[in-house]
C-alpha cells in the first residue's frame, strides 16, 4: 500500500514538474541539461505536438489536465491500484486518442509541401527571378496546411524564417525536402528544378504513399485498443460497485489480480504495436545545415 502512495506522489509530482514549466516558460535543451532519455521523451512530444497542430504550451497544459483528472476519478473508486492504473492512462491516453489526427495531419502537411514544391520547381524553371524571391512568394501563396509559411514570407530574411518554420513544424519529410533546397540553392536553378522534380519529390511522395498505408492499418488497431480498453473500464466500474467484489480489489490479492490483468493488455497492446513498428527518418538540424552551406560559400 505505501509503495502504491508513493507511485502516485511520484508521478503527481512530474505533473506538477510539467506545470511548472509551464509557468516558466522552460523550453527543453535551453538551458537545462537533461538525461538523454528526458531529452528523447521531451522531443517526442514536441514532435506529437506538431503533428496535432498544437503549440508546445497548450500540449503541456493539456497533458496536465488529463493526469490531474485521471487521478481525481480514480480517487472516487478507493481502490489504490485504480489510482495508478488511472494515471498511466492519463499518460498514455491522450496520444492514444490523438494519434489517428496526427497522422492523417501529418500526411495532409506533407502533400501540401510536395505541391508546394512543384510549384517552387516550376517557377525555377520559367522565370529568372532570384531564389528568395520565389520562395517568398510560394510561402505566401501556401495553402492552409501550411499556413505558418505564410508569416515567413513577410519577413526580411525569408529563408531563416522559412527555416524556423519548418524547424517548427517537426515534419522529417519537410526538413528533408527544405534540406535539398538549402544544399542545391547556389547551384544552377534548372539542375535544381530537375533534382525537385525528377528526384527528390517521388522519393517524398512514395515515403507519404507508404505513411499512408501505414495509418490506415494503425487506425484500425487503436480503434480495436481504445474500444477493448473501454469495455475493460467499463465492466470494472460496474464490477467495483458491488460491495464484495470492491472488497476483494481493494484487498492485496484483489491488486496482484488487478495487475495481472493489466500486464496481459499492455503485452497485448505492446506485440501489436511492435508488429506494426516503422522505421523513422531522421530529423535534419536545418540552422546547421543553412550555417555550413554559408561557411562553404553557399550564402
Amino acid at each position: 500500500m505505501i509503495a502504491v502512495v508513493l507511485v502516485c506522489v511520484i508521478v503527481l509530482l512530474a505533473g506538477a514538474a510539467l506545470l511548472a514549466a509551464l509557468i516558466v516558460d522552460v523550453t527543453p535543451g535551453r538551458t537545462v541539461v537533461a538525461p538523454t532519455s528526458v531529452r528523447r521523451v521531451l522531443e517526442g512530444e514536441r514532435e506529437f505536438a506538431g503533428a496535432v497542430g498544437m503549440s508546445w504550451r497548450d500540449w503541456l497544459l493539456i497533458r496536465v489536465v488529463v493526469l490531474a483528472g485521471a487521478g481525481a476519478l480514480a480517487w472516487s473508486t478507493r481502490v489504490a491500484f485504480v489510482v495508478v492504473l488511472a494515471l498511466v492512462l492519463g499518460v498514455v491516453g491522450p496520444r492514444l486518442l490523438l494519434a489517428g489526427r496526427a497522422e492523417r495531419r501529418r500526411i495532409r502537411v506533407a502533400r501540401a509541401f510536395v505541391a508546394l514544391l512543384r510549384r517552387f520547381a516550376a517557377r525555377l524553371e520559367a522565370s529568372n527571378e532570384p531564389f528568395d524571391s520565389i520562395l517568398a512568394e510560394s510561402a505566401a501563396r501556401a495553402p492552409s496546411e501550411l499556413a505558418f509559411l505564410r508569416a515567413a514570407a513577410a519577413s526580411r530574411d525569408v529563408l531563416s524564417a522559412v527555416i524556423a518554420a519548418v524547424a517548427a513544424a517537426r515534419s522529417e519529410l519537410l526538413e528533408k525536402g527544405l534540406v535539398t533546397l538549402l544544399v542545391s540553392r547556389t547551384r544552377d536553378r534548372m539542375a535544381l528544378a530537375e533534382l525537385l522534380v525528377d528526384h527528390q519529390i517521388p522519393e517524398i511522395e512514395a515515403l507519404i504513399d507508404e505513411a499512408e498505408e501505414m495509418r490506415t492499418v494503425r487506425s484500425a488497431q487503436n480503434a480495436t485498443i481504445t474500444v477493448l480498453a473501454g469495455a475493460v473500464t467499463f465492466m470494472f466500474a460496474f464490477l467495483n460497485g458491488v460491495p464484495p467484489l470492491h472488497d476483494f480489489y481493494a484487498s492485496p490479492t484483489g491488486s496482484i489480480a488487478l495487475v495481472v490483468v493489466v500486464l496481459v493488455f499492455i503485452s497485448a497492446v505492446g506485440a501489436m504495436k511492435l508488429l506494426l513498428r516503422q522505421p523513422r527518418l531522421f530529423h535534419w538540424d536545418l540552422q546547421r545545415v543553412a550555417r555550413d552551406v554559408a561557411r562553404i560559400g553557399g550564402a
